[in-house]
């Protein structure tokens, strides 16, 4: 209470009594109240005596993460200074959840000041910049573009932000991605199908050749099924495709 009232005096008296680095039911410190409370004498009180910088709460999360989600950015600052760090990993996923709600001041504290890599990839590789271009998130997208996210960057399933931009029909996001430079995976995408088609037939081709004909005959329905699946990849790619260029010939 002394920390959201920001009754100084309150505090200090209560820190004659209690640790300083005590945590409440949530796994937060009195330094994760002072952040999410923007309470720049209470941190500064903290800060003298002491206290740990790095706690992590329930939720992973430690105090400038905590200021940095909460848009406290003079706290955020003031923490980081003293020494204050950001996991990685939960602060990709935060920043990564910012980046969907086009929260921008949010996604720019944690990479500006938590230190979160801009280019940060979930477990499906997606970056910052393939989820905002997806939910058509404009001004978090151009701020991004200006801190030089990589717009090359493709997904496990060799998508780039443009191609989520245009196939979600995200046109105005897809439009400033091709302003900025930013290309479609499309083209390895397709590449990469054809190579696996053309690997699966070298085998069955291999298999005739040897003569054995039980081998043959299970490599060649492989084949068949796998270029069937190549068939329908490609076919939905070139769907996808033609959502790019239509955002390109609206630019």
């Amino acid at each position: 209470l002394a920390i959201f009232d920001g009754d100084d005096h309150a505090l200090l008296n209560c820190l004659e009594l209690i640790d300083v680095n005590a945590i409440d039911y949530n796994g937060q410190t009195l330094l994760h109240h002072a952040a999410a409370a923007g309470r720049i004498h209470s941190i500064s009180q903290l800060i003298e005596l002491k206290c740990d910088m790095n706690v992590k709460d329930a939720h992973g999360r430690t105090a400038l993460l905590v200021a940095a989600q909460r848009l406290n950015e003079a706290a955020a600052l003031m923490i980081h200074g003293a020494g204050g760090m950001c996991d990685s990993d939960y602060g990709g996923v935060c920043a990564a959840e910012a980046a969907k709600k086009g929260q921008s001041e949010v996604l720019r504290l944690l990479v500006e000041t938590c230190g979160i890599p801009i280019d940060w990839q979930d477990h499906v590789g997606k970056t910052a910049t393939h989820l905002t271009a997806s939910s058509g998130h404009v001004q978090t997208l151009q701020y991004l573009i200006s801190a030089s996210a990589d717009l090359g960057i493709r997904c496990r399933h060799g998508r780039t932000a443009l191609d989520d931009a245009a196939s979600c029909g995200k046109l105005i996001a897809a439009k400033i991605l091709f302003i900025a430079g930013a290309s479609s995976g499309y083209g390895k995408r397709v590449q990469e199908v054809q190579h696996a088609a053309a690997q699966a037939a070298a085998a069955a081709a291999a298999a005739l050749k040897a003569k054995d004909e039980e081998a043959a005959h299970a490599t060649t329905a492989a084949v068949a099924a796998q270029v069937d699946e190549c068939e329908r990849k490609i076919e939905k790619m070139q769907e996808e495709h033609a959502a790019v260029l239509k955002a390109k010939d609206e630019e």
